[in-house]
């Protein structure tokens, strides 16, 4: 059983003075496996100030000087590498081979893009006789969640560093074990004092007393829509920036003339990767009405092959959901899908079986619901696909464009480059082109607020100054 008592701040670890604690589980049985002291006011403070501290040193430092914070953390990161597989197994109940080679392998990539970024940026530059200067924010606030917990804070802390800004992470609650993994790797690096602080805790007391904090310049949130509108709201009020990223219902658009096997797999297997726990998972299949009883039987057939298994099992696919509260949560969905009329092509509510412990949910394909049904407009945030069928490109348009939300989309046939266009989502990938971490991300509508990631996310965390210089006499 570990214990997460100690915050980063200021350089240093320090007792949390908080009373209250969480009580964590392993997705995959169940059991007990930590506890984390939820940070207090005073601990959220302190690293308010501790940040605060060093917002004129960061802020006057080189680009040189950043590109060294960069590459002194990407040093630290890689020794803590296996430490995180282990973690992120545990914690998150990922597949090994899943942390193995991408859950963990993300945060070099981060290191690797964000260096890239800063290297190219122009921080300044002149227009005729005037000069426009890209100055850091400030003090920044990151609130990451727990299904990524190493791609996700590394896409926010470090541009954070890279603009010149102090940063203080509250990572998500669940991902405390990977969390102070990172954390290590940051002092590590020999960061100056202030420039980086963590407080672990809950969004209820620990992130709702930073997020109050006048200190705060700039937030980034990731999470749900409820608490992401909350958080935007309040920082409208108080003058803070802030980027949001709230989630999706990513369709998956198979045109006439695609490889309809090959379409579908690739879409299912999209989504079941992470357990269907990715913001920016294809969760809605779209295919012709012509080809949707052979869709659905490829469908059928890709669901009932994953294997569903304990996280270190190397042959496992998928393995459990991160805990309780979510599993109830996609049951809660796919009860209510069935309720409102859909045919279950495959999966189902319950556990696979053999599989009575842990937070183990089955692959399911749904198909049948109209549009403005509830599994069709909202996020399971789990293993679970809604098929939906169309009778030409306009239909189909206009169906995946039929989302509160417009985080990614996915199109693949012939035309896929020109419909692509017309889709209403953040990030496009078209006939199979995987996520490119040096392009922006971010969404249309429900999904969120701002760009992260590339030349834009670095703004996001910058200030346009103009320096308006008098005409040669």
């Amino acid at each position: 059983m570990q214990h997460f008592q100690q915050h980063y701040v200021g350089g240093r670890w320090i007792d949390s003075r908080g009373s209250q604690h969480l009580q964590l589980a392993d997705p995959a049985s169940g059991e007990p496996c930590a506890t984390v002291q939820v940070g207090s006011a005073d601990d959220a403070a302190a690293a308010l100030r501790a940040a605060a501290g060093a917002r004129g040193t960061l802020a006057r430092s080189s680009r040189a000087e950043r590109l060294q914070m960069l590459q002194a953390i990407a040093t630290a990161f890689e020794r803590r590498m296996p430490d995180l597989v282990d973690a992120i197994q545990q914690s998150l109940g990922a597949p090994r081979l899943l942390c193995e080679r991408l859950q963990v392998p993300a945060g070099l990539m981060q290191l690797r893009a964000w260096t890239n970024v800063l290297q190219q940026f122009a921080f300044e530059e002149t227009r005729g006789r005037h000069l426009l200067l890209r100055q850091p924010l400030g003090v920044c606030l990151a609130l990451t969640s727990w299904n990524w917990p190493v791609n996700g804070p590394m896409g926010v802390l470090l541009p954070a560093l890279a603009a010149g800004c102090p940063v203080v992470w509250k990572p998500s609650e669940l991902a405390s074990a990977s969390a102070v993994l990172l954390a290590e790797a940051m002092h590590e690096a020999g960061l100056p004092a202030g420039a980086f602080n963590m407080v672990l805790g809950d969004g209820a007391t620990t992130g709702a007393r930073l997020v109050a904090d006048p200190e705060v310049a700039m937030i980034s949130f990731t999470g749900s829509g409820a608490t992401g509108e909350r958080i935007g709201a309040q920082a409208v009020a108080q003058g803070q920036r802030v980027v949001l990223e709230l989630g999706g219902k990513s369709p998956f658009v198979v045109l006439p003339g695609a490889d309809l096997a090959a379409a579908v797999n690739g879409c299912l297997l999209g989504l079941l990767r992470n357990s269907g726990q990715s913001c920016n998972a294809p969760s809605r299949l779209l295919v012709p009405a012509a080809d949707a009883k052979q869709a659905e039987a490829i469908a059928a057939a890709v669901a009932q092959a994953v294997v569903v298994g304990p996280p270190g099992d190397a042959a496992t696919q998928m393995g459990p959901l991160g805990n309780e509260a979510q599993y109830r949560q996609v049951q809660a969905f796919i009860e209510r899908a069935l309720a409102d009329g859909a045919r279950l092509v495959a999966g189902g509510p319950g556990r696979p079986a053999g599989l009575e412990r842990g937070w183990y949910a089955r692959p399911t394909v749904l198909a049948g619901l109209a549009p403005e049904a509830h599994a069709v407009q909202e996020e399971a945030f789990g293993p679970v696909l809604v098929i939906q069928t169309y009778h030409d490109i306009d239909e189909a348009v206009s169906l995946a464009n039929r989302s509160a939300y417009g985080l990614s989309a996915y199109v693949v046939g012939p035309e896929a480059a020109a419909v692509a266009r017309r889709l209403q989502a953040g990030m496009v990938h078209v006939n199979g082109a995987e996520m490119d971490i040096e392009m922006p991300f971010g969404g249309f509508k429900r999904s969120g607020l701002g760009r992260k990631f590339g030349p834009e996310g670095l703004q996001a965390y910058l200030e346009t100054q103009s320096i308006l210089m008098p005409a040669a006499a």
